[in-house]
């Protein structure tokens, strides 16, 4: 084709309209179903989002507290304080005095104590103001045991006279249970089974301010009781067994096992023949 030609043009097609899209008519919906506008509807995300309320945050106060209030807490920490300090110091106190009160209790009832010496009816043996120790063990163990308490024969007891309570006595052990005892013409004799002809208990083992023995007993001594006699036989030098009978064995506190005073009188008591080394 030249240059100078004019170009074939293809005549212009008319435009055809636009054809309208066929609308759907609209659903009915079933019975009892409610319609929502959905243009009007957030979407739902979905599955279920836990909503999470932020905890509440607590800003210290760096306010300074007003000075009444901080005395009164001050106050109030000084006499916590001297609350915790006084009761330290009262159970320290019940500890130290509690404990020693206590050990002194168990001793004095249980295992030992001490009496002065009034009177003269356990001359040449004792004497007034002499200072002993009395032994209560035995006592004790018989307690412990359910079983009467018998001292021996020769023992020096202290016992509360039974017609008075009040009064303490001082004696020696002259017979026990089951033994028969006569006090005639100035002497002592005991019958048992092993002796059935008799026997003095005024042996070598003791001393006494006179030999004769006034007196005019002749009895047979109770399961639980038993006859004493002091050491003083001169007339009226002691009262004893002689003149108001028997003594029961839940009347003796305890046997005299030392005498401490006077210093040179220190002696060990109840070394009985026949016993080795035994303080009784």
């Amino acid at each position: 084709m030249n240059d100078n030609e004019t170009p074939n043009v293809p005549p212009e097609q008319p435009l055809a309209p636009p054809q309208p899209q066929p609308v759907a008519p609209p659903v009915a919906p079933p019975p009892g179903m409610r319609i929502t506008d959905i243009t009007r509807v957030a979407p739902r995300p979905v599955g279920s989002v836990p909503v999470v309320t932020p905890a509440p945050v607590v800003v210290p106060d760096t306010q300074p507290l007003p000075d009444y209030v901080a005395q009164l807490q001050e106050e109030a920490e000084a006499s916590a304080s001297l609350a915790d300090t006084i009761k330290t110091i009262f159970w320290g106190s019940v500890n130290w005095v509690a404990a020693p009160l206590l050990i002194v209790f168990i001793l004095h009832n249980f295992v030992f104590q001490a009496y002065h010496v009034d009177g003269s009816s356990m001359a040449p043996t004792l004497h007034t103001a002499d200072y002993m120790i009395v032994s209560k063990v035995d006592n004790t163990i018989a307690m412990l045991t359910g079983k009467a308490y018998v001292p021996r024969r020769h023992q020096v007891v202290v016992f509360a006279y039974p017609k008075d309570p009040s009064l303490i006595f001082i004696k020696r052990v002259t017979a026990i249970p089951g033994e028969r005892v006569v006090v005639k013409d100035g002497t002592i004799t005991i019958y048992n089974a092993e002796n059935p002809n008799g026997f003095s208990p005024d042996d070598d083992s003791f001393v006494r301010a006179a030999t004769f023995t006034e007196g005019d007993v002749d009895e047979v001594v109770p399961e639980g009781s038993v006859f004493v006699v002091g050491d003083n036989r001169l007339p009226s030098g002691s009262f004893d067994s002689r003149e108001w009978g028997m003594l029961p064995s839940n009347d003796i506190i305890g046997n005299a096992v030392i005498r401490l005073l006077p210093l040179d009188g220190f002696r060990l008591f109840n070394r009985i023949p026949g016993v080795v080394n035994g303080l009784y």
